[in-house]
């Protein structure tokens, strides 16, 4: 089965629009958490809640760093 330099050129645009979409998905992640900077847990479940949003904030923002050519930590 052969494939043509259109089929090649869709697939790589195709490619290159998710992962656009998923860089700004990334962005969005980060945002959210920014705005939630000045939350103080009240409870166990609230401190957990709040590691797990800061450590999931943490995962995007180095993936975000990789997309503009950053080495990761």
């Amino acid at each position: 089965m052969s494939v043509s330099n259109e089929d090649l050129k869709r697939l790589a645009n195709n490619q290159q629009r998710r992962i656009t979409e998923l860089e700004d998905a990334f962005r969005e992640i980060y945002e959210v958490y920014a705005g939630s900077e000045g939350f103080i847990p009240e409870t166990c479940a609230e401190a957990h809640q709040q590691q797990l949003i800061n450590e999931m904030s943490d995962i995007a923002a180095r993936n975000m760093r990789k997309g503009l050519g950053e080495k990761d930590d």
